[in-house]
């Protein structure tokens, strides 16, 4: 069966990584959702403070935003409204041509504004990325129900993941910039409004794009050990390999963001306060959301394919060693060369019977040789038997020179 886009781009993802611990390769407990409700139960209260020290880190960027905001309404004070001719009177036209005037003038000033802002706000952005790394490393111990170190690994996430979260912070900022850029130039030189909207939009998918390609480098370096250039390879694989479930999470978004958009206009008063509660709650509830829908893509595409990668791995580096065997005897025969024997492999002699029979050799070589066909005896036992015969001989009466044997004569 064909395979298809998405498995394509997914196909090497993982690769080289190491477990970051005993959670990376535990897959979901339940579905998404259910596993997004063991996330959050009976955790409200950890959940708070956790948001309020990932706020530390983002502060710098939340105040400057009150800032700009600040500088941005005082625009409207410097911009003229009217404009009158070099004789000093009003003309009929004046009224009009001040207007456009002032408009002009007013979108230049506008644009300035938001550049300045924004720019500030990229290294801001960068910092407060930061935060959502220790976010992630502890959602994943919630949702593995260890409570034992929520508030210490919420340092132990940054330590894990702050690089990625930085620099892929600074990306995002940078598409933010992108961003407000198309939506200010276009008015301040007053140029296409067709050009303006096609480049909001693509300024607007390049900033989403962005937004879940920096939330899966910072999941996947707080779920495995990858060397960074890889990181980056492997979140840009699942950020358009997983095109649904990102797009389930930026909708998400999109609700949280439109809330917050909502409280302004409708309770201005009030917006501070719960801009606060909605910036706590939500900023953790779109970080555990994002860390399940991207560990449900890591089960399928790294944990459970990784093992079999790794088989395939290991038979294909066989069969290329088979291979290249194989081409260097058929270019030994073309050459004329005999093909190398192969080695006979050692008998393995164990040392105490190498020892036991060479003492058995010894003793042989003492002991004289037995002779079965003469009663069992050695040639030198019988030689001496022979010597003692004669000795006993010698040594009797009958032997003697003076012995009668007349006596022992019958008659």
């Amino acid at each position: 069966m064909a395979e298809t886009p998405n498995k394509r781009i997914l196909s090497r993802v993982g690769i080289g990584s190491e477990d970051r611990d005993i959670y990376s390769t535990e897959n979901l407990p339940a579905s998404i959702w259910n596993s997004l409700k063991i996330t959050w139960s009976g955790q409200f209260s950890r959940l708070v403070i956790l948001g309020l020290m990932a706020l530390v880190l983002m502060m710098p960027a939340v105040v400057w935003v009150f800032v700009a905001v600040t500088m941005a309404t005082n625009v409207s004070t410097v911009v003229p409204y009217n404009l009158f001719d070099f004789m000093g009177y009003v003309s009929p036209t004046a009224a009009i041509e001040g207007l456009k005037t002032a408009e002009i003038i007013g979108n230049m000033e506008y644009y300035k504004n938001a550049m300045f802002e924004f720019s500030i706000m990229i290294p801001l952005i960068g910092i407060g990325s930061i935060g959502l790394g220790g976010l992630a490393y502890t959602s994943r111990l919630l949702l593995n129900k260890d409570y034992s170190g929520i508030f210490k690994g919420f340092f132990v996430g940054i330590k894990y993941t702050w690089l990625p979260a930085l620099l892929t912070g600074i990306i995002s900022g940078a598409a933010l910039f992108l961003m407000i850029f198309c939506l200010y130039v276009f008015d301040a030189f007053a140029l296409s409004v067709v050009a303006k909207i096609f480049a909001l939009i693509g300024s607007i998918l390049i900033f989403a794009v962005t937004t879940v390609f920096e939330m899966y480098a910072i999941m996947l370096s707080a779920t495995y050990k990858m060397k960074l250039r890889k990181l980056f390879a492997d979140s840009l694989a699942f950020t358009f390999g997983c095109l649904a479930h990102n797009l389930l999470w930026l909708l998400f978004v999109g609700i949280i963001v439109g809330l917050t958009v909502l409280v302004y206009y409708v309770l201005p008063t009030f917006f501070l306060g719960i801009w606060v509660v909605i910036f706590m709650v939500g900023d953790f509830f779109l970080v555990s959301l994002f860390m399940i829908i991207s560990h449900s893509r890591f089960d399928i595409y790294i944990n459970e394919q990784g093992s079999v990668r790794s088989r395939d791995a290991q038979l294909q580096k066989e069969m290329a060693a088979r291979e290249r065997n194989r081409q260097a005897r058929l270019a030994s025969k073309a050459a004329g060369e005999k093909p190398k024997q192969k080695q006979q492999a050692t008998k393995f002699v164990n040392p105490k019977k190498k020892k036991k029979e060479a003492t058995t050799q010894t003793n042989a070589e003492q002991k004289p040789f037995v002779s079965a066909k003469k009663g069992g005896y050695s040639e030198a036992e019988l030689a001496q038997m022979e010597e003692d015969k004669k000795a006993a001989l010698s040594a009797s009466p009958e032997a003697s020179e003076d012995f009668d044997a007349s006596a022992y004569e019958s008659d």
